[in-house]
């Protein structure tokens, strides 16, 4: 008997435990999901505070400062957290890139000068900019304008005049959502999407003044919203359809109204140097070169493109602030690079590839003085930035496990990066022979 009733005390725990087990895992699975409803609420678009305008309003003021009208439905404004318009930006930006190889390319070249770090190169080549200090962005399929959350609570006139310049974007959309970073190494498109960020930004600060109480500086905001490790090329993009493309615009309304901006529109400038130096000497072909002989059999040409004005800061950004990688490049006439890969390209390599690629890249520049202002530049560029390049040499480098050279004859230079030094160096040499 005493047996039997402390078995069956012990069943009673038991099936207690096995209870409240239950019960827990219960209220567990009830907290989560009460947690992940929660998070996906705060995810959801919500509409903007009463202190900005509603939507049609702007719109309505942005088509008068356009001089025009929306031939459908003006898009909503809605606000989300950052992070929530970063993913979306994200989403819009990841379309798969139409030439593999120049991408590969273009990622080694941007690691080996430490222009990017080695993911972060292959991601920018690759068309995937995600919300590099985005305030506001809009987003044809849903005709809608996303606002950063936070800044609509912390700053709801910049968050309105932010608004506003998207708006201007609705305006001027004719398909899918083109890129709102300039790509690199294709220069003609770079050219038109500042041109059309230049225009949403003309038109954010032309309603600032207009509708705007208080001081509106919406590149301020931007630049905080910045990753702090944010590398310094990929700033320098971001930047540039809000500054060089507004100063642009700025100067084609100044001289001709909205009807000459409409024309920029429909006919852009097809090269950065234009943006940048708006009275460039007529364009020049990019350089030819040669330099299969000096390589050998065992290496495949991987890919080449022209190199613009915005490509040349980009790789002069690895050392330099922005403003002496504009000044010291001011000499660019055209360029162009190739990238070479041992093996067989499909095989592939990932950036930087200082063993298995060689990438040569050839500048055509006014006068010799400016292309030994820019190899100085260069230079300087690799010792400090991130490349951590050591001299070797007169013209040679160590960088990382690989090497590179500078190369100049005339007002034509060479930059190689090869395996090392010495090899760098002869490719550079013969790149110049053309």
């Amino acid at each position: 008997m005493k047996h039997a009733a402390i078995a069956y005390a012990l069943l009673v725990i038991v099936i207690g435990l096995l209870v409240t087990a239950v019960m827990t895992r219960e209220t567990d699975t009830e907290k989560q999901e009460a947690k992940a409803e929660q998070e996906a609420e705060a995810k959801e678009p919500k509409t903007p505070p009463a202190e900005i305008a509603p939507a049609e309003e702007i719109a309505n003021r942005v088509a008068a400062i356009r001089d025009t009208e929306f031939d459908n439905a003006s898009p909503k404004v809605l606000v989300v957290p950052p992070e929530e318009l970063t993913k979306k930006l994200t989403e819009l930006d990841a379309e798969p890139p139409q030439d593999k190889n120049l991408v590969a390319a273009g990622a080694i070249l941007l690691a080996q000068a430490g222009a990017l770090p080695p993911d972060q190169a292959e991601q920018l080549v690759n068309r995937r900019y995600g919300g590099t200090g985005t305030l506001a962005a809009y987003l044809p399929k849903e005709n809608a304008i996303l606002v950063d959350e936070e800044l609509a609570e912390s700053d709801p006139e910049i968050a309105e005049a932010a608004a506003a310049g998207e708006m201007s974007r609705a305006l001027d959309s004719v398909g899918p959502q083109a890129p709102r970073v300039p790509p690199l190494f294709h220069d003609d498109e770079a050219a038109r999407v500042t041109i059309f960020g230049g225009v949403a930004g003309f038109v954010e600060r032309e309603y600032a003044a207009e509708h705007l109480e208080g001081e509106v500086d919406a590149e301020a905001a931007r630049d905080s919203r910045l990753d702090p490790e944010t590398p310094p090329a990929l700033e320098t993009l971001s930047h540039f359809p809000t500054t060089v493309g507004t100063a642009f615009v700025r100067g084609a309304h100044k001289a001709g109204g909205w009807d000459a901006v409409d024309e920029l529109l429909g006919e852009t400038p097809t090269t950065t140097q234009e943006l940048l130096k708006a009275n460039a000497a007529e364009a020049v072909p990019a350089p030819r070169f040669a330099v299969k002989s000096e390589l050998g059999k065992p290496w495949k040409r991987l890919a080449s493109a022209d190199v613009g004005r915005l490509d040349t800061v980009a790789l002069l950004r690895a050392g330099l602030s922005e403003r002496n990688a504009v000044k010291l490049s001011d000499g660019y006439r055209s360029a162009r690079f190739e990238t070479w890969i041992k093996g067989k390209p499909q095989q592939g390599c990932a950036p930087p590839c200082a063993k298995k690629s060689v990438t040569v890249v050839v500048h055509r520049w006014g006068d010799a003085a400016d292309a030994d202002t820019f190899n100085k530049a260069m230079r300087d560029s690799l010792i400090s930035g991130d490349a951590g390049a050591t001299p070797d040499g007169g013209r040679g480098f160590e960088i990382g496990t690989g090497g590179g050279a500078l190369v100049r004859a005339g007002r034509f230079t060479a930059l190689v990066f090869a395996p090392d030094a010495q090899t760098a160096g002869a490719i550079a040499q013969k790149a110049l022979e053309a």
